[in-house]
């Protein structure tokens, strides 16, 4: 979990270091690319960061603002848990199986 929300730190600090760099509160499309590409894939593995999101959780404006931000993030995490979990399922139920007398 600390490794996480260690994660979860550099990612939002990314965000505050590049979001108003145009004097503009928020990344536009442009600026959200950039941001993808200094996230790199290195914080995939909980956070599944992709350009084809932003369209998904831009405000109308076309602006991923730090609520939207959050949001995903917290999307991202609740699938990973999910994807974990599902993946964890067919050994749980092979177990419960073999336990059957």
């Amino acid at each position: 979990v600390a490794l996480i929300q260690s994660e979860r730190a550099i990612i939002e600090a990314i965000y505050e270091n590049m979001h108003m760099k145009d004097g503009k509160k928020g990344l536009d499309k442009d600026e959200y690319e950039v941001f993808c590409r200094k996230v790199d894939n290195k914080y995939e593995e909980h956070f599944k960061i992709r350009l084809d999101q932003f369209d998904e959780y831009a405000d109308g404006n076309g602006i991923l603002g730090r609520r939207e931000l959050y949001l995903m993030l917290d999307n991202a995490l609740i699938q990973s848990r999910e994807d974990a979990l599902n993946a964890l399922n067919p050994l749980i139920v092979e177990e419960d199986e073999m336990n059957i007398v």
